[in-house]
């Protein structure tokens, strides 16, 4: 294989087209069947999805959820008063879309901060930009703000946020 090619891509900056350039040109009797352009497509396709999924991470890092909750983790016993359609509403990202706010309320150690974090990982899958905060961390990082000048900046990118996840309000 051309090592220009691959450094063309590199360049390019489409590393996980290179890396699937590879993997078909060490496997050809999977490849040789195809044509051109599905193989291109295949390349394409490749790339694309490196990138989503890059894309999902940086969102999931810069959300610094509390918890690693997957919605798919989610459990609905009676004695939560949680409902799975109601969940299933809530993980549409509905209200997102629709910019509506959500107040999570029951009695301490029921699971709502976790039910928040579930939301918050299903709305950087949807990709959307999150933030989770406590909100007493979030009320000190805003006093701290206007003492030393940073207040404007840190409310600018709480306005850019998607979700902004408040736990212990």
């Amino acid at each position: 294989m051309s090592d220009n090619l691959l450094n063309k891509l590199t360049q390019l900056k489409l590393p996980a087209m290179a890396g699937s350039l590879i993997r078909q040109r060490e496997t050809p009797q999977t490849y040789d069947e195809l044509s051109f352009e599905e193989r291109l497509s295949m390349l394409a396709d490749d790339e694309l999805l490196n990138r989503e999924n890059g894309r999902v991470a940086r969102l999931r890092k810069n959300a610094n959820l509390k918890y690693q909750a997957a919605p798919e983790g989610l459990y609905y016993p009676v004695t939560r008063g949680l409902r799975a359609e109601q969940m299933r509403e809530l993980l549409s990202g509905h209200y997102i879309i629709h910019k509506k706010n959500l107040l999570i309320t029951g009695p301490t150690g029921c699971g709502k901060s976790w039910i928040a974090n579930a939301l918050g990982e299903q709305a950087c899958r949807q990709k959307h930009s999150v933030q989770y905060w406590r909100t007493g961390r979030l009320l000190e990082q805003q006093a701290q703000g206007r003492v030393d000048g940073s207040w404007l900046k840190n409310l600018k990118q709480l306005q850019k946020t998607q979700v902004l996840i408040l736990d212990d309000l």
